[in-house]
């Protein structure tokens, strides 16, 4: 999803990890360069080679350096949206979440991330995203296997974000 929104002009921050900072104002920083895709997403988007790396230790998967430039460090942030790929529905769907559930996700995202971490670790990344989900609004992008979907949540992000 991040390699084809950066493919169609939109400056992805990151498709991995991002630092989200500031007492009173969400701010959000990257934490990794370039969007890692498999040759096979490579060839099906159309991304072109001399904007690859190939990934040491990784057989068959490549860094997609984007085609536009990274948001300016500290960007405001205006939301959260989750992607989660769901091979049981036919298209798209964009849900607004409330905090509950953006804390939930958030926090499965930071076990998954590191599984092994103990509590002391984990509380300082929970007590800012109990801070970010009550700034900011907080969404789940769920859209199906395969390429041909892209476009459509595509859609559906540039509504939420107005453009």
């Amino acid at each position: 999803m991040t390699a084809a929104l950066s493919r169609a002009g939109w400056n992805v921050l990151s498709d991995d990890i991002s630092i989200i900072r500031g007492a009173d104002e969400a701010r959000i920083e990257p934490c990794t360069t370039g969007i890692c895709v498999w040759t096979d997403t490579q060839s099906a988007l159309g991304l072109e080679a001399e904007r690859c790396e190939t990934m040491a230790g990784y057989d068959g998967k490549v860094r997609y350096l984007g085609t536009s430039p990274a948001p300016a460090l500290g960007a405001s942030l205006a939301a959260c949206v989750t992607l989660e790929r769901d091979p049981l529905i036919g298209s798209p769907a964009l849900e607004r979440l409330g905090s509950s559930d953006g804390i939930k996700s958030i926090i499965q995202q930071l076990i998954l991330f590191n599984p092994n971490g103990l509590p002391d670790e984990r509380l300082p990344p929970i007590e800012a995203a109990v801070a970010t989900v009550s700034e900011v609004p907080f969404f789940r992008l769920r859209y199906p296997s395969g390429f041909a979907a892209l476009a459509e949540a595509e859609i559906l992000l540039r509504q939420l974000l107005g453009g």
